[in-house]
């Protein structure tokens, strides 16, 4: 099975980091509009502990800082991309690894295929279920 969403004769690779539901709305967007995603940074594997036990305060604030030290070292090769395709960082890093950016369908897609990106969601927002 390929990891192509298909609008007409245009493709848009999502390297399995992106839904089907995005890669499609990517594909049929305009070339040059900008769209909010959220990016989720390969940030290394987390620090192994006990399946029963709860981390102690100390012990999450130093894995936060572990992800967000990671987090920042792919930064320059990110806004490269980003600047590549007209692109921009709409947010620092954050504790769970995560960034905002928008940019063109291409410049998505070119995130994607970086071996520092781990995912790309769409930033939609959070409504209030009745």
């Amino acid at each position: 099975m390929r990891n192509t969403a298909t609008s007409d004769s245009s493709e848009m690779p999502h390297h399995g980091k992106i839904s089907v539901a995005l890669s499609a709305r990517l594909a049929q967007s305009n070339p040059k509009q900008r769209l909010r995603t959220i990016i989720v940074l390969q940030t290394g594997p987390s620090v192994p502990r006990p399946a029963q036990s709860r981390p102690s305060k100390e012990n999450r604030r130093d894995e936060i800082g572990r992800i967000q030290q990671s987090a920042s070292q792919v930064m320059d090769d990110i806004d490269r991309i980003l600047e590549r395709f007209d692109g921009r960082r709409l947010s620092q890093p954050t504790a769970l690894g995560t960034i905002v950016v928008e940019s063109t369908p291409s410049g998505i897609a070119a995130l994607s295929a970086s071996d520092h990106v781990k995912a790309i969601l769409q930033d939609q927002p959070i409504s209030r279920v009745f």
